[in-house]
């Protein structure tokens, strides 16, 4: 369960993650690791077949396609019973990474596409630092005009459903 993997990532995902001295090198590898076997957890999962298999499989899988660091970090998965946890340990990897590199990760969300070159200046401007701020694009038809930038736990509206719903609140503030 989600809330068993938060209080076991506590205790050994992240040591794991931190002891492995070139993160960045290593990401691309945890992120295909993790889409590849996705599609077979049912095999991971199955207690007839042994650890050792498992880790065979892995070998052999991937012999020389992914580096030893990732390879090991898959048979200690295996070991501890915690392949199911692959997808959100790739996905904390990221954040690690992108946080040990100095970047920082938002959405900037607007109700049709943004040209690249104006959401690489919006992540000039928003850069602090010397951070490195990437902003992943989402299309979202509520905000009716403008954007809304969620960086952090930062959030910069100009959407004109927020114009609309500050209105609406000072309205109502009045009428009462």
């Amino acid at each position: 369960t989600l809330i068993n993997y938060q209080h076991q990532k506590q205790i050994w995902v992240r040591p794991i993650i931190y002891s492995i001295p070139h993160i960045p090198l290593i990401y691309p590898y945890i992120l295909l690791i993790a889409f590849s076997l996705h599609s077979i957890d049912f095999f991971f999962a199955s207690e007839k077949i042994t650890k050792q298999e498992k880790k065979d499989l892995i070998e052999k899988s991937f012999n020389e396609k992914i580096s030893v660091d990732a390879k090991n970090l898959l048979k200690l998965l295996v070991d501890k019973g915690r392949m199911g946890y692959i997808t959100e340990i790739a996905e904390d990897y990221f954040h690690l990474a992108n946080e040990n590199l100095n970047i920082c990760e938002g959405l900037i969300e607007s109700v049709r596409p943004i040209d690249e070159t104006r959401i690489k200046e919006l992540e000039t401007l928003l850069a602090k630092n010397g951070q490195t701020v990437v902003l992943k694009q989402k299309i979202n038809k509520s905000l009716i005009s403008g954007f809304r930038i969620t960086l952090n736990n930062e959030v910069i509206d100009g959407s004109m459903k927020s114009k609309i719903d500050q209105m609406q609140d000072l309205l109502s503030r009045k009428v009462k």
